[in-house]
């Protein structure tokens, strides 16, 4: 079915530049590129704040990397002893094998799923993000964090580097890699200076490049190309 549509559309929306890669196609589609609309307002006017945590917001676990980054705070931990882990959402495959990782660490909080308005003061008031996914095409939490004036540490999958440009928005690792992980998470957590500095990168750019105003724009060039 996916083909089939494919090959009828009049246009094609992606959110990444390769995501239509895996499919193999040989013949020529119509497309345009860019990330699905999310909306950043909240994010921006809500009062920050450094509670000391790293934040990880999403679910399936096992597919946000959630056992990647239990294990890479684990690593890190002892030198960095003011700082907790906040994982936060839903966990439909059971949070057992997620629970044993954490060994009852009083500083790993596994959280339930919570409201939006919560998650924008979660975000507000974090030290670091961390997307550790295994796979993710455009997530909008990358967005949230950045607009939330936070540094953030990203699996370099799929459309995650045209969010996040390594060194200069953000920081990536590879993918499954809790080593790589922790030596990032090192880096943030010790040079407060090159934290701070990324931050204030991806706030620039998340209002420049990825604002609802930009995305009202390309999604009506889209339908006047369209047209």
């Amino acid at each position: 079915m996916i083909r089939y549509s494919l090959k009828r559309a009049g246009i094609v929306k992606l959110v990444y530049a390769l995501q239509l890669k895996p499919l193999k196609l040989k013949y020529n589609i119509n497309t345009v590129v860019f990330p699905n609309f999310v909306p950043i307002k909240n994010f921006l006017d809500a009062q920050k704040n450094d509670h000391k945590y790293i934040l990880l917001v999403g679910y399936p676990w096992y597919l946000k990397g959630v056992d990647v980054l239990i294990k890479a705070f684990k690593k890190i931990s002892p030198n960095f002893p003011q700082y907790k882990l906040k994982i936060v959402g839903w966990c439909p495959e059971g949070r057992e094998y997620f629970e044993k990782l954490a060994n009852n660490n009083p500083k790993i909080e596994l959280c339930d799923p919570v409201y939006y308005n919560e998650v924008v003061q979660l975000m507000a008031n974090c030290s670091v993000y961390v997307l550790a996914s295994r796979t993710d095409s455009s997530p909008r939490v990358l967005r949230e964090a950045m607009a939330s004036h936070k540094p953030i540490i990203a699996s370099n999958i799929d459309g995650v580097p045209e969010l996040i440009i390594d060194g200069f928005n953000g920081l990536l690792f590879k993918k499954e890699d809790y080593t790589d992980l922790a030596e990032k998470l090192t880096i943030i957590l010790s040079d407060k200076k090159f934290a701070q500095q990324i931050s204030k990168n991806g706030h620039d750019y998340v209002q420049k490049k990825l604002s609802e105003r930009v995305y009202i724009n390309k999604y009506k060039s889209m339908l006047e190309d369209l047209l």
